[in-house]
């Protein structure tokens, strides 16, 4: 009954839209085609959407797109001929998401109607694809989004634009930010919001940050872009160094601290927000070098995603001890047990040169009480001999003792 009622729906919205443009015999022609695909993909897909006939410059479009039980997506785009749905496009991959709703969108410069793919649906996950025949044929297209480039986002089309969304916590808790981008040179890159936009200076950013009348923070340079804006000063009570960082994607005509500290932890801002690297990077290099090893860490993290299966924990960043500047880079080293339990994972610490992070120790394989991707928390200094430094685990779920040092001589798990 329920398979029923999904068909009835689906047949339902083919025939809604820009119905009214098409030609009758297209529109019985899409709603036996949509029922055929789907009978022919119902015994192994998860989910299945079509979109309605739209006409684009006179001419008459439908997509069909469902899930596989394996988690990969197929999507067919046809156009009407005169007497039949012609295939005109063939798309299908793991990178997409999932198929549960399709409608034609206009987000590039394509004459042809771009179609959104939608799935999940949850208040605070919306997956979203992009196919297009942009560029001469019919593919998956690439947002800017995290440490990388991918074709899916959680994110909605607004107008010509796509605004995409990081919740970090997949939860009503947040923090969730949000950053609209505009299909630019093969890719969707972040652009400035719609609407009008508040001023980008260090007076508006330090009442923002601090709006007592009582100054405490001055903010040398500042930079801005996207709806993201950083900035780097000194404060009073502060040690060293303070970085702000805010964006106003919710609020365009104003400006919201999200952050503001010593800038240790900007390497991990891509995994907790949605500031992609590359808005990272071109931020922080208007402000001169006062970011470097935290934009060079940002890139190194890029780097282990990309060739491992490792994500960086988001409440994790620089460490500083014994006057430098560490990282500690935690990487699976063998397959997890089963689906709901943590893998194996070694430890690489990287030490910052003063141009470029450098491998100073491996441990082969650390107690999972001190994987912090699993358990929460993140590392800090310990007590160390002389010459030596010690990292603990402080906010984690399991209160561990145990320390990664390279107190006598070599890099291990020690438990004082």
């Amino acid at each position: 009954m329920r398979r029923t009622l999904l068909i009835v729906g689906l047949l339902a919205l083919v025939l809604q839209g820009s119905a009214g443009a098409a030609q009758p015999n297209a529109q019985r022609a899409a709603k036996k085609l949509v029922a055929r695909l789907h009978a022919e993909a119902k015994y192994r897909e998860s989910s299945f959407g079509a979109s309605p006939v739209v006409t684009r410059n006179g001419k008459l479009w439908l997509a069909v797109g469902w899930t596989g039980d394996d988690g990969s997506t197929h999507v067919r785009v046809y156009g009407w001929n005169g007497t039949l749905w012609a295939l005109r496009g063939n798309v299908s991959g793991d990178g997409l998401g999932p198929a549960q709703w399709i409608s034609a969108v206009s987000v590039t410069a394509s004459t042809d109607p771009d179609f959104a793919i939608a799935g999940c649906g949850a208040a605070d996950t919306n997956c979203l694809s992009i196919v297009s025949d942009v560029g001469g044929h019919w593919h998956a297209l690439s947002f800017e989004y995290g440490y990388g480039r991918t074709q899916e986002v959680n994110g909605i089309v607004v107008g010509h634009l796509v605004q995409t969304a990081v919740d970090a916590c997949s939860c009503a808790g947040g923090p969730s930010t949000w950053t609209y981008e505009r299909f630019t040179r093969g890719v969707f890159r972040p652009t400035e919001p719609p609407g009008r936009s508040a001023p980008c200076n260090a007076t508006q950013l330090e009442a923002v940050a601090y709006h007592w009348e009582v100054q405490v923070l001055h903010f040398d340079r500042v930079a801005c872009g996207a709806g993201w804006a950083l900035a780097v000063g000194t404060g009073n009570g502060f040690n060293g160094r303070v970085v702000g960082l805010f964006d106003r994607a919710l609020h365009p005509a104003s400006w919201a601290l999200l952050t503001l500290d010593n800038g240790l932890a900007l390497p991990a801002a891509p995994a907790v927000y949605d500031l992609p690297l590359p808005l990272l990077v071109s931020l922080a290099s208007r402000l001169g070098s006062a970011l470097v090893p935290e934009v060079a860490a940002a890139k190194l993290i890029a780097r282990l995603e990309r060739t491992t299966s490792m994500r960086w924990p988001q409440q994790e960043g620089i460490v500083r001890t014994g006057g430098r500047k560490w990282l500690i880079a935690l990487l699976p080293v063998g397959p997890p047990p089963n689906g709901y339990s943590p893998g194996p994972v070694g430890a690489r610490i990287y030490l910052w040169s003063g141009t470029r992070w450098l491998v100073a120790g491996w441990i082969a394989r650390v107690p999972g009480l001190l994987n912090i991707g699993w358990n929460n928390g993140w590392f800090a200094p310990a007590a160390a001999p002389p010459g030596r430094v010690a990292f603990r685990v402080v906010g984690s779920l399991t209160n561990t003792r145990h320390v990664i040092t390279n107190a006598g001589g070599r890099w291990r798990v020690a438990k004082p």
